[in-house]
């Protein structure tokens, strides 16, 4: 940043190249051999596009680190990959039609919607959740703006064009510019946001957690999605005043200052009300039957030196009806 480094900077505040701020890396696999690492940049770089700072952009990074101790390169990056966010437009249309409001900013490409995670199903077949911002949280606790965009999709990073060298085009035009971008499954893997209502009928904001578990006794893989709560604290703008926040899942809501929890903006108000309680984290499973997770190469122990499954899925009946499994076994 205009020669100093500044790891913190602000999008305005003279970065003109990165990640943007608060946007950095936000997921992180390891490959069943432990070989590789992946990590997944939430949004795009600040330069990419370098209109608008990279918040109107749809193409992000995911960077590959070596992980073999053995290897000259252990712990260095070794590739960069294009990942391509959904169409903004898509996601407000599907806001809208769930009786929201959708503007070319809220939720904005590249600022509000992003990658939260990313888990290996083999040595290149990932899981990743893609989502918007919107949904209760510190910043929505009563949960008032529709949701958009919660979902686990499915890519593939074989073909992939090496980037690492590359400055992703202004126009988002990955084509024209000869870059492959990872494969992503055209159906959605998990709707989150249908399966993951909270008391009120609403949602979470910050999905952010997803595994693959164990292998279950009828021949499916638990799948485990969780949310941050950010600790259930907000804080004002501008201020160093923070802010414990309740909700009753009616929407209703009420902040609590932390260093005076009898005080509320000046307001002696008492206890928090009955009925009211943090912001919750949320786990949620789910059941992927052996077809939906086909592939699947369960992490290997130390020492271990094959990919073989002891459980192979492919010896298995793929017959299983994915939505089924999952809504059946997610509680």
């Amino acid at each position: 940043m205009n020669g100093t480094v500044n790891y913190v900077a602000d999008r305005d505040g003279g970065a003109n190249a990165g990640r943007q701020d608060n946007r950095g890396f936000e997921g992180l696999a390891i490959t069943p051999d432990g070989s590789k690492l992946y990590a997944v940049l939430q949004d795009p770089l600040i330069n990419e596009p370098t209109p608008n700072n990279g918040r109107n952009g749809r193409n992000l990074r995911i960077v590959v680190f070596d992980n073999d101790r053995h290897s000259p390169t252990y712990g260095t990056s070794i590739a960069q990959l294009a990942y391509q966010l959904e169409l903004q437009a898509d996601i407000a249309a599907r806001i809208v039609a769930a009786g929201g409001t959708a503007t070319p900013t809220d939720p904005r490409q590249g600022r509000n919607i992003g990658l939260s995670a990313i888990v290996a199903i083999n040595e290149h077949e990932f899981l990743v959740i893609e989502r918007d911002n919107r949904g209760i949280g510190v910043d929505d606790p009563t949960g008032a703006n529709v949701v958009g965009s919660k979902r686990v999709f499915k890519i593939d990073v074989r073909g992939a064009t090496d980037i690492t060298n590359t400055a992703l085009p202004d126009n988002g035009d990955l084509a024209a510019a000869h870059i492959t971008p990872v494969t992503k499954s055209p159906e959605v893997f998990i709707d989150l946001a249908a399966n993951t209502l909270l008391p009120n009928g609403k949602l979470v904001e910050k999905w952010e957690g997803l595994t693959i578990g164990p292998r279950l006794k009828n021949g499916c893989h638990l799948i485990l999605a969780g949310n941050d709560n950010d600790y259930s604290v907000t804080q004002e703008a501008g201020t160093n005043v923070q802010f414990d926040v309740y909700v009753d899942f009616n929407g209703g809501s009420v902040r609590r200052d932390l260093d005076q929890p009898t005080v509320l903006n000046g307001q002696v108000v008492g206890p928090v009300p009955a009925g009211f309680s943090l912001l919750p984290g949320v786990l949620h499973a789910y059941r992927a039957s052996p077809e939906d997770l086909r592939g699947y190469v369960k992490p290997e122990r130390r020492g271990q030196h094959h990919h073989d499954d002891d459980d192979d899925d492919d010896d298995h009946d793929h017959d299983h009806d994915r939505d089924h499994d999952r809504d059946d076994g997610r509680h």
